[in-house]
């Protein structure tokens, strides 16, 4: 008698160590608690620095459009588990004004959080 299918025990091992993946190069990490969620949320977050439109030399008039800062919100973790696509646009915006406000009362320059491993 052969035998066919054998049992076989599967080991696996309870961690308690929620771990965010390392923040890709060129965007921020910054944290943030936002209601309804236990613990920090870990973003990534991208920002597009305001570009002032070109001028015309000796009159200043405009000939491209400004635009402002832009800030995304790339990724976000809550206890090691991305879900950046369950949160509602408000609790995006949320984040991203939170983080936006972090920088302007650190008065620190948009490269102070600049991911550069990956």
């Amino acid at each position: 008698m052969k035998v066919l299918n054998t049992l076989t025990i599967l080991k696996t091992e309870v961690t308690t160590s929620y771990e965010t993946p390392v923040c890709p190069k060129g965007l921020h990490e910054f944290t943030y608690e936002l209601d309804g969620f236990e613990g920090e949320l870990v973003c990534h977050i991208e920002v597009e620095p305001a570009i002032e439109g070109a001028r015309e030399t000796g009159t200043g008039l405009q000939l491209e459009p400004d635009y402002d800062t832009n800030i995304i919100v790339f990724a976000v973790y809550h206890r090691g588990v991305e879900f950046t696509a369950t949160l509602s646009e408000e609790q995006l915006d949320e984040i991203a004004n939170a983080f936006s406000e972090d920088w302007l009362q650190n008065d620190l320059s948009w490269d102070d959080a600049y991911c550069t491993d990956y």
